[in-house]
């Protein structure tokens, strides 16, 4: 594990990012506070990190009282962060359209 605090942004850019428009962002940044749209968060990367602050690499298991949980990066962080801290969600695709509000 490695620690959070090593990628976090300068504290200028984190102020300049929240201070930007947020028009369709729906979260931000872990380490910049750059916004992030919806289309962002579902193709983009995450980190999980523990109560003490440490990112977490993929495959390794920590115990649900140890765990913060995962959190949004943008592009540009997660390229400063290593392969094995960056985690990938896939969302569903919608195969099917129908009219009928009883089927989902």
């Amino acid at each position: 594990m490695i620690s959070a605090d090593a990628f976090q942004a300068d504290p200028e850019v984190r102020r300049a990012n929240y201070r930007r428009s947020t028009h369709n962002h729906v979260d931000v940044c872990f380490f910049c506070g750059r916004g992030l749209t919806q289309s962002a968060l579902d193709r983009g990367s995450w980190v999980h990190m523990t109560v003490g602050g440490m990112l977490v690499p993929r495959g390794t298991e920590v115990p649900d009282d140890e765990s913060q949980g995962c959190f949004p990066v943008g592009s540009e962080c997660a390229r400063r962060i290593p392969a094995e801290y960056r985690l990938r969600f896939t969302v569903p695709a919608v195969t099917t359209v129908t009219d009928d509000p009883d089927t989902f």
